[in-house]
């Protein structure tokens, strides 16, 4: 993996090796969270939503990547991810957020984005800012933490 450097320059290119691993457990853990939204429905009240939140084992750097799937119609699930291996042996957390409105969820998840879209969705893929101050943590305060003020 490289990041290309400015035209004229490309032989200074700097590439970078993922960690070869025979377990990807040893690269990452992953955790399905479920979060309370910030912006309540007032049609549906009890709506939760969640995410995929696979922590990266090898650098203790706490950069994360958030990944908002296309949609609303579609959903995030806990299958392997080559390009998400990628980004955790580079030493990135992932959170892959489901919203409000992701397929899966029940038609009350659905029903509340009409009139909403563009603003339910956006709110509840913000719980990265909670989780930007938090990857310092180990996984389980963090999952307490997002579960009691998100």
């Amino acid at each position: 993996m490289a990041k290309l450097p400015p035209r004229g320059q490309e032989s200074k290119i700097f590439w970078t090796r993922t960690l070869e691993s025979s377990e990807y457990s040893q690269i990452a853990e992953a955790e399905l969270i479920k979060f309370t939204p910030t912006a309540i429905s007032p049609r549906f009240p009890d709506l939760e939503f969640e995410a995929v939140f696979i922590q990266s084992k090898v650098s203790p750097s706490h950069r994360l990547i958030l990944f908002p799937h296309g949609g609303p119609h579609s959903a995030f699930t806990s299958e392997f991810s080559y390009h998400i291996a990628i980004f955790n042996s580079l030493g990135y957390s992932v959170l892959l957020v489901n919203y409000r409105g992701s397929t899966g969820f029940g038609k009350n998840s659905i029903d509340s984005l009409p009139g909403n879209i563009a603003d339910y969705d956006v709110k509840d893929c913000q719980v990265r800012k909670m989780f930007g101050r938090l990857l310092k943590s180990e996984l389980s305060t963090i999952k307490k933490t997002c579960q009691s003020k998100i």
